[in-house]
């Protein structure tokens, strides 16, 4: 059965998604823009504390530039509109199954959401786009030591 936890057999499944690597721009500004604080605060003829301010505060975004750098997200997006999916878990009582897979078919997430406790043994993992107009969902069931799914992927298009 289809597993929409792994990427890739949700891509296999639904042709509307793809992957999208982030921009690693922002990255390379981020280090660009710190190394250039740092030197800033080594050249300035200003007090020492403001030197050594901004060359900690040079530092400090530099490895944070240098660490978006090198960790490259991996976005899901439908491929129509466009639009990144997240994702949302959602956990619910064992006797719920039903009323959760009527509620997935009719794309009443609202009503989903509103049910879930913080913790059950069925689990609804939701990969949605912004908009809330296209999603898809599966139904997953608690067995000792990992949830695994119980029904099909189902996916709705709101109008």
């Amino acid at each position: 059965m289809t597993n929409i936890h792994n990427p890739q057999e949700l891509l296999a499944f639904d042709h509307n998604l793809s992957i999208s690597k982030s921009s690693s721009s922002a990255a390379i500004f981020m280090t660009i823009a710190g190394i250039a604080i740092i030197i800033i605060g080594t050249q300035i003829n200003a007090s020492e504390a403001v030197n050594y301010i901004l060359g900690v505060t040079g530092f400090i975004i530099a490895i944070v530039g240098l660490g978006n750098l090198f960790s490259v997200k991996n976005t899901i997006i439908h491929t129509t509109s466009r639009e990144p999916m997240s994702r949302t878990k959602l956990f619910f009582h064992r006797n719920d199954e039903h009323d959760i897979h009527h509620l997935l078919e009719n794309g009443d997430i609202d009503t989903l959401i509103d049910r879930s406790i913080e913790t059950g043994p069925i689990q609804v993992i939701i990969y949605s786009t912004t908009s809330k107009h296209y999603y898809i969902a599966q139904i997953f069931k608690f067995i000792p030591f990992e949830y695994l799914p119980i029904s099909a992927p189902i996916t709705f298009y709101k109008t």
